[in-house]
Parts: C-alpha cells; sequence; structure tokens
C-alpha cells in the first residue's frame, strides 16, 4: 500500500483475510481495503466508492470508533450526494462554441473557444464570399477539428469537475495519527489536514 501497487496489496489483504479468523484483524483488514478503494477513487476509478463502503460497513460496532467508519461513511455519501453537472448538457451547450465551457464554470476557456471558432468561421465564410473556394475549404476543414473539439472537451470538462468537486470532499478530512516508534524508543503525533 506505502508504495502506491494497490492492486497487489488488496490481492495480499484479500487472501490474508480468508486465512484469519480474528475479529480484530479482519476489522483492520476491511479498513485497509476500504482505505485503498478510496484512494483507487481520488485516482479516477468511479466504482470505488461503493467498494469502499461496502468494506466499511463490514468492520464490527466494536472497532467502528477505532477505525472512524461513521465518519467514512459520511464522507462517502457526502460524495454520493454531491451535485453533479451533466456530460449531456454540457455537449449540449457547446453546440454554441464555448458553451460546454462555460457550463463547467471554465470561464477563460470558454471565451477562447468562442472567438477562436468564431473567428475562423467568419474566415471562412469571407474566403467563399471572395470566390476563394479553396481557402474557404481548408480553413473549414480546420474549424470543423476545434469545433468537434470544442465539444469534446466540454463532456471531458464536465467530468473532470464532478471529480474534482467528490475529491475536494475527501481532501478536507482531518486525520490525527498516534505513532509508536520502538527502534528509535519514542511516539509521535502526526496532525493531516487535506487542502
Amino acid at each position: 500500500m506505502n508504495i502506491g501497487n494497490t492492486g497487489y496489496a488488496q490481492i495480499v489483504l484479500q487472501n490474508y483475510l480468508k486465512l484469519n479468523t480474528d475479529r480484530e484483524t479482519k476489522d483492520r483488514i476491511y479498513f485497509n481495503i476500504a482505505q485503498i478503494h478510496m484512494q483507487d477513487f481520488k485516482n479516477g476509478k468511479s466504482d470505488s466508492l461503493a467498494l469502499a463502503k461496502n468494506y466499511l460497513s463490514k468492520i464490527s460496532r466494536l472497532n467502528a470508533d477505532k477505525y472512524d467508519t461513521d465518519q467514512y461513511l459520511d464522507l462517502i455519501l457526502k460524495a454520493e450526494l454531491t451535485p453533479k453537472k451533466n456530460p449531456g448538457l454540457a455537449g449540449a451547450f457547446a453546440i454554441i462554441p464555448g458553451g460546454g465551457f462555460l457550463y463547467c464554470e471554465r470561464y477563460h476557456d470558454a471565451f477562447v473557444t468562442f472567438l477562436l471558432n468564431i473567428g475562423l468561421m467568419y474566415a471562412s465564410y469571407t474566403a467563399f464570399d471572395n470566390d476563394n473556394k479553396a481557402l474557404s475549404s481548408v480553413i473549414a476543414f480546420v474549424e470543423t477539428g476545434f469545433y468537434t473539439g470544442n465539444i469534446y472537451g466540454s463532456i471531458s470538462s464536465v467530468h473532470k469537475y464532478n471529480q474534482a468537486q467528490i475529491i475536494e470532499i475527501f481532501n478536507k478530512k482531518i486525520t490525527i495519527d498516534s505513532k509508536l516508534d520502538p527502534p528509535k524508543k519514542g511516539i509521535g503525533l502526526s496532525f493531516n489536514y487535506g487542502f
């Protein structure tokens, strides 16, 4: 888990879970697997929140306070209830160049996209109007690429926006951990606040 190989960590933890009957150890494994799924969600795996919720709910009531399961379940509930933007709506707004970016609250991108697309459309029209059909076709071809990029970019912006809203919820969790360091014969206290 510490080196970021979460797939292998899950396999090891699942195997250890099958071999173990101790309630204390099982609860710790459930908590570690839930943490892996929450981290995977922050890294872009959309189904990981449901899996994290499932493993947190398996932790016994005796250890629920120890692992702050209620706090984590509340975070997951907040993440699930976070208002999300609709990718289809962003694509529909993107019919007007920059409209999809405006819907995603990316005002600078919306302005640049609008100016670029309108400028290329006007240049193509002007070339066609001046009987320069070859130049008009080349500009229209380039504009088609920018226009479809505007639609695709708007839709992908919605997904990024939705993901960022949920990650912001998870990053606000405050954790205070104590750590025992037997080799150095010391005790430490760490305070983490994501921002």
